[in-house]
């Protein structure tokens, strides 16, 4: 129906203004997926090529906004860049952030289940 269709562009615009926004396209897949529960493999190909259109774009555009001549096909591999900071985490980070995970997936499944309740 019409209500579907609208639904369905509405979350794919929303993936692609994320994929655009974070140079993540992937995390614009993941959010459509996740806001819509039930989604066919054709919406999930728009969703894809839209999310990849979208950080194409984005790159693009920042790559002309920094006045790069060199805006390519080529991915990023590297971690940091000469105008970003290298990460600087020391190895006992590590265990904060799994604690810190893990508290979060428990908040999370308790937030779930007290709605279940409700």
């Amino acid at each position: 129906g019409d209500g579907l269709t609208r639904r369905n562009m509405v979350a794919l615009g929303a993936g692609a203004g994320v994929a655009a926004a974070f140079l993540a396209p992937m995390a614009g897949v993941v959010l459509v997926l996740e806001e819509l529960a039930f989604i066919s493999v054709e919406e999930i190909h728009k969703t894809f090529f839209a999310c990849l259109a979208a950080y194409w774009t984005s790159y693009w555009l920042r790559a002309a906004e920094a006045h790069s001549a060199s805006a390519s096909l080529e991915l990023e591999w590297a971690v940091g860049s000469a105008s970003e900071p290298a990460c600087r985490y020391t190895w006992w980070l590590i265990p904060c952030f799994v604690l810190l995970g893990a508290a979060c997936g428990v908040v999370g499944a308790l937030f779930n289940w007290i709605n279940m309740q409700v």
